[in-house]
């Protein structure tokens, strides 16, 4: 029979697909008598953009994940992000000509948002609530939490063949006609020219231009950590090395290239450590 790769952990050792390990150390928990889809993978019609970005930051974990199917653990730091970016849909969401938004609007909203999750690390969650209200009590003054044309606007673009799917945070259209499209991050902000090879930015202005057709197109990063907006141009070159890796990514996904890319800090806090012998662990 095949077998999966090795597990790390005490003694390393070769485990049967249907008899994979239940890895209980906080990472990964798999039920025993699973059948791992090893041969025949379906062909690749669809990619969702996480599909992809889990692909070229790793192929190995692409396979635990998304062929194998291996259940992951919520992060607090993910689960964090979601939690601002469902409490800035719910407030921009209520917004309309007779009810301009208020802070007490703001704050309902987010209180609603934590309410709705079950976060993973209990002992954590008073600092972040805390600090989640920094961050957009800081937006809110700065003025920058107005009514958006599109927010959470799903999309779906045809790529060589292939339906990619994603979403938008918000769409802005401005008075001169033109429109922005505006990501909200809670990491550290990066600059514009770090952001030309951006991904997911690249991905969301062909969706812009080709599925809703605005032009012209500004493409920002808004960082609540700092209220700063970083915004990039992305011309068409740079658009079609961006289709460009999609089509690879697919191209691998089908061809079942699936090789590690240890790394130091990538591995660290990956789901799927104690499974792959190439961690950098």
């Amino acid at each position: 029979s095949r077998f999966l790769t090795p597990v790390r952990g005490e003694g390393v050792r070769e485990l049967a697909a249907p008899q994979l390990l239940a890895a209980t150390v906080g990472l990964v928990e798999v039920a025993r008598q699973v059948e791992l889809p090893l041969n025949d993978a379906p062909p690749i019609a669809a990619l969702s953009y996480t599909q992809v970005d889990t692909y070229l930051r790793c192929p190995q974990m692409y396979q635990y994940r998304f062929v194998f199917r291996l259940p992951t653990r919520p992060k607090p730091q993910m689960q964090f992000g979601r939690i601002l970016h469902d409490a800035l849909k719910d407030a921009l969401g209520s917004i309309d000509r007779e009810t301009p938004l208020s802070w007490a609007m703001v704050d309902s909203a987010y209180v609603a948002a934590w309410a709705k999750e079950r976060f993973c690390a209990p002992e954590q969650a008073p600092s972040l609530q805390d600090l989640g209200r920094t961050y957009l009590r800081r937006a809110f003054d700065a003025g920058d939490l107005s009514k958006p044309l599109l927010l959470e606007q799903p999309f779906s673009l045809r790529v060589d063949g292939l339906r990619l799917t994603g979403r938008i945070d918000r769409v802005d259209r401005h008075p001169d006609g033109s429109y922005e499209i505006i990501d909200y991050k809670t990491g550290s902000a990066k600059r514009a020219a770090e952001l030309q090879r951006d991904l997911q930015l690249g991905v969301y202005a062909l969706a812009a231009r080709e599925v809703f057709r605005f032009d012209p197109l500004s493409l920002s990063y808004y960082y609540l950590e700092t209220s700063e907006r970083v915004t990039v141009d992305k011309p068409r070159e740079r658009l079609d090395e961006d289709r460009e890796t999609i089509v690879k990514v697919a191209e691998g996904i089908r061809a079942e290239l699936f090789v590690a890319k240890p790394d130091r800090m990538k591995c660290s806090g990956c789901d799927f450590r104690l499974l792959c012998p190439s961690a950098a662990v």
